[in-house]
Parts: structure tokens; sequence; C-alpha cells
């Protein structure tokens, strides 16, 4: 919305449209638009929430653990509207009694978020989509804190012993590409079906042991479920 009153205007429409009233002359094709639209409204806790932060929040409060969330606020390219975001930050937590654990601005990819801990009441609020976190409009998204591991996955060997590895690569070009993680190029699932092209990052900077999600991702792509026994690609991935 290229103005403020655009957006009321936008959303006074949608109020008409839903309450079946009669098309105002100047609507044009609004309500044709309208007819394809579940909803119309500002960004607002039901967008700001994720999804699955009830059943993380639940499953803490369960379990008596700390509830720690990840909060993304508004990128700002002005470092000054990005220290001000900041500061609003710090004056809401001290306001709920809440915990800034760690905080990250990452320019390049427009990045600025923060971990912290929450008491009790403030989960149980945000859980039922309200309280002063919900409706902090300098926040922009309320996540479940991330977990990241390093423990080694097995590779399970379904489907791998049934497919036929390729003299060589399909001289036919590419219908798919794979932004996504460095593969294991040997893999029995994988040899002479993947074309590696390498931007920034070297296979000798990616040790076998790191290639667990790009291996899987191009297996998916190549042979879908290995457990129902699915047709394979025969072009280059």
């Amino acid at each position: 919305m290229p103005t403020i009153d655009g957006l009321q205007r936008l959303i006074a429409l949608w109020n008409r449209y839903i309450a079946n009233e009669p098309k105002p002359g100047d609507a044009k094709e609004w309500w044709t638009l309208f007819g394809y639209l579940e909803d119309v409204r500002t960004w607002s806790a039901k967008d700001r929430i994720d999804p699955l932060l009830g059943s993380f929040i639940e499953r803490k409060l369960r379990l008596d653990l700390p509830v720690r969330i990840e909060l993304d606020l508004w990128f700002r390219n002005d470092p000054k509207l990005r220290a001000a975001a900041r500061s609003y930050l710090d004056v809401l937590l001290n306001d709920i009694g809440g915990t800034l654990l760690d905080f990250a601005t990452i320019d390049p990819i427009h990045y600025q978020a923060a971990l912290v801990e929450i008491p009790v009441e403030q989960a149980q609020a945000l859980r039922d989509y309200a309280g002063p976190i919900a409706t902090a409009d300098q926040i922009m998204k309320v996540r479940p804190q991330s977990i990241f591991t390093t423990l080694q996955q097995e590779i399970p060997d379904i489907g791998v012993h049934n497919r036929v590895v390729p003299a060589a690569l399909d001289e036919r070009p590419a219908i798919a590409a794979l932004i996504d993680g460095y593969p294991i190029q040997n893999h029995a699932l994988l040899a002479n079906r993947v074309d590696v092209e390498e931007v920034d990052i070297a296979g000798e900077d990616v040790p076998v042991s790191r290639r667990f999600h790009g291996t899987a991702m191009a297996s998916l792509i190549l042979h879908g479920d290995l457990a129902k026994g699915e047709s394979s690609l025969t072009r280059t991935l």
C-alpha cells in the first residue's frame, strides 16, 4: 500500500464485501478479487505467531522447562531504526519480566532477531495469541527456539540395491536443479545422476559427514520415496 489511506480504504471495502453490502461504483474489480480471498487485515498476532508455537509452549510448560522463543524483528536499512528496534525490545522485555539471551543483526540477509526467555504467564498469553509480545508492532515473527544438532544420521538402505547405476550422466539438458546443500556425488543412489556446479563452496570444504541433507534432497528428487518403489528420473539433476 502506498499510503495508510489506501490501506484503510481497502480494508473498508473488504468489510463491506463480507457484510454482503452492494459494491460501490468506484470499487472496480475489487469484488471479483475479494472472491478469491479468505481475509484482508493488517499484520496481526495471527500472522506474527508461528502456528507451531502453541504446541511448543504446551510441551515446555508440561515438562516445567524454561520457555525460550525467537523474535524476528522487521529489518530496517537505517542503522538508527535498527538500534531503536533493539531499544524497543529491551523495554518490552523489562516490562514483562523477560530475559534477552542472544541478539543478532546480519545486514547482508536483512536479519535482526533475538532469543529470549519469557515468564510462564507471558507464554500462556502467547499460546492464546494475546499479550504484549503478540501485539508488538516492531516484531515480525514469534517462533519456537530453533534446535540444531550435529549428530550423524543413519542413511537407510531402503531401495538402494534395486536401483541401477547409470553408465554415465544423461547428456540431455537437466530439467530440475537443487540449490540446497552439497551431495555425496558417488553415493549409490546418486552416482552418474547428479552434475554438481560449485558456487562459493568447493567439495573439499564440505566433509562427507556434513552432506546428509544435500544427499537426501537429491535422492528425493531423483527417486521419490524409496519405500514406495517409485520410478527414478532418467535425466541428470
